[in-house]
């Protein structure tokens, strides 16, 4: 049983090869043999055997080699071609790849998302109802703020120098355990944040932290009437990363900087000596 199909398949494959050689040398024979009648025709002096074999052995020849010619080109063609169609699929995959590992890091870390809180309206000397936001893509896990009122900026250093104790640097902060936040959902904070509603500014800065990473957070309150007007942006490493509202809406000073103190006089503000 096993010679017979090892029988059947050299058979096959001397079937195949035949075939292919056909293929490849039936053209360059028909054009061998149409330029040796030609030429015995043209010249009666070579109608002779040895000239006709002559005649069709170096035409069969060059017809040959210039179809293996042809046949090798579109061979390299259609490997280049498929090689680009290899690339092609190997950089979508990686791309995928690339897309789906930001995607989990960025659910199970936070990936470049920050948060921010909107610390408005102050009245009767607090500020109530604060919310926490996310701005990014998603969500921000263990994510804590830190606020200080920048007009106590100076009493922490004051209080260290009176008690010793480090922590009462710390005495004037308010802190936010936010947990987890996600974006497009604007979470409300138990904590209330004391200030002087008596002044025309009011000035914050928030320190963030998740498992992320950390960012600061600058919050300008400014008297319009009977309501203050609020600016924050934040501030992620050497990177502006969020600014509400826009910087170009912000109303300008006279040399051409928004009118907000990180961008006007924040060294000033951080150590309390701002205006």
């Amino acid at each position: 049983m096993k010679e017979g199909t090892s029988g059947d398949s050299r058979r096959g494959n001397a079937g195949d090869v035949l075939r292919q050689l056909v293929r490849e040398m039936g053209v360059p024979f028909l054009i061998a043999a149409g330029w040796t009648v030609y030429s015995v025709v043209a010249a009666p002096e070579k109608r002779n055997v040895v000239d006709a074999i002559s005649v069709f052995g170096g035409s069969f020849f060059l017809a040959c080699w210039a179809f293996a010619q042809w046949f090798r080109v579109k061979k390299q063609q259609a490997v280049e071609s498929g090689l680009g169609g290899i690339v092609l699929k190997q950089e979508a995959l990686v791309a995928a790849l690339t897309e789906a590992t930001e995607r989990l890091e960025g659910h199970s870390s936070g990936g470049k998302s920050i948060g921010w809180l909107m610390l408005t309206p102050p009245l009767d000397g607090a500020i109530r109802d604060v919310t926490a936001h996310v701005n990014g893509n998603y969500p921000l896990i263990d994510a804590n703020a830190s606020v200080l009122d920048l007009a106590k900026a100076g009493l922490g250093l004051e209080e260290l120098q009176r008690t010793g104790k480090i922590q009462d640097v710390f005495k004037h902060h308010v802190t936010f355990n936010c947990g987890m936040l996600q974006p497009n959902l604007a979470i409300l904070q138990r904590s209330v944040v004391p200030c002087d509603t008596t002044q025309p500014l009011i000035r914050f800065r928030v320190e963030w932290s998740a498992r992320n990473g950390t960012w600061t957070q600058y919050v300008e309150l400014k008297r319009n009437g009977n309501k203050y007007d609020f600016y924050t942006a934040v501030q992620r490493g050497d990177d502006w990363v969020f600014e509400n509202p826009q910087r170009d809406s912000i109303p300008k000073r006279p040399d051409g900087t928004p009118d907000v103190f990180w961008h006007s006089g924040l060294a000033e503000a951080l150590t309390g000596r701002g205006t």
